[in-house]
Order: structure tokens, then sequence, then C-alpha cells
């Protein structure tokens, strides 16, 4: 699970890096990333934010509490995340013109 989070962390910086921002601080700093990088995207990514902030809530857990994450959970953040991050490399690439990212 905190993997996963790390890699959602990691695909809201280069949203936010693209387009010239970036979250500094630690209180609250991936909530608003993944509220930033929301913002920045084009078309309706509720339904896929939801899911990252339950994931972000669950990571909270296991890192903090030492607690118990069911599989379902961590199913529906993977496929989350990697959505994210498919979002992330078209949004990535269409903000860089004159270079694509190699697949």
């Amino acid at each position: 699970m905190i993997l996963l989070h790390s890699a959602a962390m990691a695909a809201c910086d280069a949203i936010l890096s693209i387009n010239g921002k970036r979250i500094v601080g630690s209180d609250g700093s991936h909530r608003l990333r993944l509220e930033q990088a929301e913002t920045l995207l084009r078309g309706d990514n509720r339904r896929l934010f939801a899911t990252l902030e339950d994931s972000r809530a669950s990571r909270n857990l296991a890192s903090y509490a030492a607690g118990f994450v069911p599989a379902d959970d961590i199913e529906a953040s993977c496929a989350a995340v990697d959505e994210l991050v498919a979002i992330a490399a078209v949004h990535v690439d269409a903000q860089s013109p004159g270079w694509a990212l190699d697949d």
C-alpha cells in the first residue's frame, strides 16, 4: 500500500511539475498533491481521485497505525494508481511539445 501511494504521489508531482508547480511542506502535502493534480487534469476524474484519497487514508492506516489493509482495497488502489500513471503520462507528453516519453 505504501509503495502504491508513493507511485501516486510521484505521478501527481509529474503533473504539477510540468505545469510549473510543486508542493512544499509536510502537513497535508499528500492530500494537496492529489487535489492540485486533479484540478490540473482535464476531464472528469472525480471517481479516480476519490479512490486515490481512500488509498491515501489506507496508506496512513498501514504506515502510522500498523493497520491491516483489505485485499480489495489494495486491488482498487493498484487499479487507480495504474490509471493515474497513464493519465499523467499523457498529460506530461501533451505539455511537452518537441519530445516524447519513451514507452
